[in-house]
Parts: structure tokens; sequence; C-alpha cells
């Protein structure tokens, strides 16, 4: 979340429960020196309690969250910001080690970094401990490998810091195939989310920005001579809509060869048999692993039956299937909403 000197912001770090209360205290807590702020909204026995919740922060959903305020510089050679910008610029992921809490340790200050932008290139940094420093290097390896961000404990016997060590992936490429009308909302949508879309169909009257302002790239060209010009990498997602059965009977083979996580077909599961049975008669082997990465019918069952409903069914799909999650009703869920943060222990 980014708070300028207006008090404008960008982003949030709650359902928006507790951005205004952060916004009023941010300036005076970096003045006083007072850089991490908690928001503790958990009540002592949840089972047992009969009573609603009381104080500044009644927001009823028990959660514990740190916030550490940075102030940022332009000429800070750590400055998050222009690592953010070099994720973006090159689609490649960084890691970003940050000490939000120093309980005893030498030589520590909070807000202290390292980066890391190619696992073949030094990290970069201003931490000054070399034990902790060594440690936090290996973590941050493991980090990009496992792409899982977590809160950190590095400890001696009697002293530690804690290290926020996160992840910044580059935005999701979304692949469409096809510039019906249908796709149109699919567009719109993946540009709500950040996502950087591609579109991709050789028919330049539908295949143009004037139809399509969200997209970021359009390839007038046929489906299977469009990916060698920008091939997909594995984090991509492709949806085909090209309502064409030729052109997706090429097309998919190529994209199988890709490994995406989520390739999306329109049409009913008796059009994809149709072309299991071309396949196969034109000896085009393709593999059950291969087919698990193949969605179709596309998109969750929302009983969708327009062209907007369809498009959240797909986006929803493709969000579910990135976080491995089956899309299915929360309150039939006994599980937590979301995962409890990653933390992890290590001895200096």
């Amino acid at each position: 979340m980014f708070i300028d000197e207006n008090l404008e912001h960008t982003g949030s770090i709650s359902g928006g429960c507790l951005e205004k209360d952060l916004i009023q205290k941010t300036w005076w807590n970096l003045r006083e020196g007072t850089p991490l702020i908690t928001y503790d909204t958990r009540i002592e026995d949840e089972s047992s309690s009969t009573e609603l919740p009381t104080g500044p922060f009644n927001t009823g959903c028990s959660g514990l969250v740190h916030v550490l305020l940075e102030e940022i510089k332009n000429d800070d050679a750590y400055n998050p910001i222009t690592v953010m910008q070099w994720v973006f610029d090159t689609q490649t992921p960084a890691v970003i080690a940050t000490v939000y809490r120093n309980n005893g340790l030498t030589n520590i200050q909070i807000g202290e970094r390292a980066i890391l932008q190619n696992p073949d290139d030094p990290i970069s940094s201003n931490i000054k401990n070399p034990a902790l420093l060594n440690a936090i290097q290996k973590s941050m390896l493991d980090t990009l490998h496992t792409g899982h961000t977590g809160c950190h404990q590095f400890s001696t016997a009697n002293a530690s810091a804690d290290v926020l060590i996160e992840v910044l992936n580059p935005p999701r490429s979304l692949y469409l195939f096809g510039a019906g009308d249908d796709a149109k909302p699919v567009v719109t949508q993946a540009r709500q989310l950040g996502w950087q879309t591609c579109l991709i169909d050789h028919r330049t009257h539908l295949a143009n920005s004037n139809r399509f302002p969200d997209a970021d790239i359009i390839l007038p060209l046929k489906d299977v001579q469009a990916l060698p010009m920008r091939p997909p990498a594995p984090d991509s997602a492709a949806v085909i809509m090209t309502h064409n059965i030729a052109r997706d009977a090429e097309l998919i083979p190529a994209l199988l060869q890709y490994k995406l996580f989520y390739i999306g077909l329109l049409g009913p599961a008796a059009r994809l048999q149709r072309l299991k049975n071309y396949w196969h008669r034109q000896n085009i082997k393709i593999t059950v692993k291969q087919m698990e990465q193949l969605h179709a019918p596309i998109g969750l069952d929302l009983g969708a039956d327009n062209a907007a409903e369809i498009a959240i069914a797909v986006i929803a799909e493709i969000i579910a299937t990135s976080n491995q999650r089956c899309g299915g009703m929360l309150k039939q869920q006994n599980q937590p909403l979301h995962e409890p943060a990653k933390h992890y222990q290590h001895t200096l």
C-alpha cells in the first residue's frame, strides 16, 4: 500500500477496515520513530464468546496485522519501487527481504533490506550483520525457487530478528485466442486484475484496439504463427475462444508444448471429444498429463449464459487453478478463508 504526501493511497492492507486509521497515523509514526504498527482484532476465546467485539477495530474478523511503515526515497539504492519496476519491465520474479523486527541482535536496524533479482548475480543488501545476511541469502534463494512469501525468524541463543522474505511476481500473462464479441469482457476483466493480455486473431477487422482497448498486445496473426513471436511462459494462462474447431485442432497441441498451468477451451464436452478423435486419427500424440492442462468445457459452474457471466466463470477458474483451489462455495468450506502466513525458524 502506498500513501503520498497528500494522504492519497493506492492498494490496501485489509478489506477496508484498517486503511483510514493507517493513513492518519503513517506520517506521525514515521516522525516518532515507530515504523511497526500492529492491528490486533482477535478475541481471546472465539468459541465461548457471546459478546460482540468492541474497541476501535471491532471488525469481528479476528486477525492480527503487522504493518511496517517505510519512507520511499528516490536516491535509495534499495528502493523497493525500483525493484517492482524491474520486475514489470523484465517480466522476471525478484525476492526482497526486509527486517521488520529486531529482538536484541546487534548491528541491525528495522528496514534494512536485501534484494535478489537474478539467482546468478550477487544479492545486493544494506544489512550490516554478516551472520544474518548469510542466512537470509540462502532463504531468499529457496524462496525464489518455491515462490512462497513468508516470515522468517533468525535466532541466536538470546536474540533474534524477524524478516519478511517476499516474492515479487510480474503480472500474469493471459493469451486469448479469438477476437469475437464474447472475448471483450474477458479482456476487460483481465485488465481490472492487472494481467497482461495478448489477443491473437488474424482477422484484423475484429482484432484491433478500437474493439479491444484494454488489450496490452494485439497480434494479427494465425494462432500457431503467433506463438513463436511471443512464447508464453509456464505461469501464463491461455483461453481459446476461436469458435473454429479446425483452428483449435491445430492450436491446442502447439500450446500444450509450452506446459502452461492453464489452457481453457470454450465449447461443450462433445466438441472436445471430436477434437480427441481427430488427433487420434491424425496420430497426434497428446499424453494424459498434457490433457490435465486443458480445461474443457472452460470455466467454473456458475450457470453462466451470456458473455459477461461466462467471462467471470473463466477468469474465476484461472484464479482458482493458480491458487490450487476447486472454486466451490466458501460457506461449504470448514477451513479458514486464507492460509495462515508461513513462518520459518532459523538458527544463526
